[in-house]
């Protein structure tokens, strides 16, 4: 019998907890790190250390002693120092490099143009009047985001007019790391996710995309739902999937996930930005396999960890992941949810907020007070699913 694969994860947050389970099911011998030393992952590993996982230099030296087989990033924060771990340790990953141009939209932007890859005009900027320039010269509306703002949309907004920019980029600056700011062109049309992973240098596959849908009157656009599959014609999957295959490749994501998000204009598909990991939320562990049938955690790290695992032919079912919405206030009750949990088609249901918490604004996807994931045969089915739980969940406010 083979020994046991040794998989590092760089995460053991509540979104994680399902990824280490399913990798422990599947055989691995999981280890964890995260900055918290309560995480609920911890419970759930047979090894568990207390470090931020962006301390590299800590990390590096907790690892030297665990021989590991392969190393698993399960978000933005990860994935710099998951490369930069597996350089060292002479594991399969990507490059150093290649995390680095995954996690700073203004090195992505600028690989895609090298590339010649369909997406918005846009500038690098370094302060206000940077961007108020910039703004000007690409007209109204534009878009703000930080170059490196670590996802979930912090720091991102639309511009509509001049008298936008001074909030917009004060909105931003929080995130401004390293002081990098791009300002690009507003896309009209239907947003898409596409999920994929690289098996090896130019081999990069698309496992599942979803129809992606945005309070489209809010500044900061974050999604309330992501619906699979994508219902977009047959033609314009097809250009989506070979413009996220190059791009993925642009970048140097020549092994595991990639998560790509596509603007579906009157002109054609144009790209939006790109994480060196699978989805968000419960996107990578919970909707991958409903929406294609692949277990996208246990394949990734098999392919980090050495293995060669064979892709199966992938299926095409509904899947719908659905954010509540939400109203500035104090929560007053919470009902509905359990009932709501035993529905047909509800494979995961969590209201975040008790009585007495305070709802805030929807400014990005860190602010929201819960979800649904559901499943059924196709797309319609899924929908319903997550109608009927939404229905039954009442989130009473003062």
């Amino acid at each position: 019998m083979s020994p046991r694969r040794r998989i590092l994860v760089l995460g053991a947050g509540r979104y994680y907890v399902p990824v280490l389970r399913q990798l422990r099911a599947a055989g691995f011998t999981v280890l964890a790190v995260d900055r918290d030393p309560d995480a609920p992952g911890k419970a759930e590993v047979e090894e568990f250390a207390p470090i931020d996982f962006s301390d590299t230099p800590a990390l590096l030296e907790w690892a030297r002693e665990r021989e590991l087989d392969g190393v698993l990033p399960v978000n933005d924060f990860g994935t710099r120092s998951a490369a930069r771990l597996a350089e060292a340790l002479g594991l399969p990953g990507i490059r150093p490099a290649a995390a680095q141009a995954a996690n700073d939209k203004g090195e992505m932007r600028d690989l895609w143009a090298a590339a010649g890859l369909a997406q918005p005009d846009y500038r690098v900027v370094h302060d206000l009047a940077g961007a108020r320039a910039a703004a000007r010269e690409l007209g109204f509306p534009c878009v703000f985001k930080p170059t490196d703002c670590g996802g979930g949309g912090r720091g991102i907004s639309v511009v509509r007019a001049e008298g936008d920019v001074e909030w917009s980029y004060a909105w931003a600056e929080p995130y401004l790391t390293n002081r990098r700011l791009v300002v690009e062109d507003y896309l009209e049309g239907i947003e898409m996710t596409v999920e994929s992973v690289s098996l090896g240098p130019g081999d990069v596959r698309i496992l599942a995309m979803s129809d992606k849908v945005k309070d489209l009157e809010a500044r900061t656009r974050v999604a309330t739902s992501l619906e699979f599959p994508s219902q977009r014609p047959p033609a314009v999957l097809a250009e989506v999937e070979s413009l996220v295959q190059d791009a993925v490749a642009a970048i140097g994501v020549e092994i595991g996930m990639a998560h790509t998000e596509v603007i579906v204009t009157a002109a054609g598909p144009r790209l939006v930005e790109l994480g060196a990991r699978g989805g968000g939320g419960h996107v990578f562990h919970t909707l991958i396999e409903q929406a294609c049938g692949l277990a996208a955690p246990a394949f990734t790290a098999a392919l980090l960890c050495g293995g060669r695992p064979e892709l199966p032919p992938l299926q095409r079912r509904g899947a719908c992941y659905r954010f509540f919405q939400q109203t500035p206030g104090v929560v007053r009750a919470v009902r509905g949810v359990a009932e709501a949990r035993a529905l047909p088609g509800v494979l995961d249901l969590e209201v975040v907020v008790r009585p007495g918490d305070r709802v805030e604004a929807l400014e990005n996807s860190l602010k929201r007070v819960g979800w649904i994931a559901t499943g059924g045969e196709d797309f319609a089915a899924a929908v319903a699913a997550a109608d009927a739980a939404e229905r039954r969940v009442e989130i009473e406010l003062e």
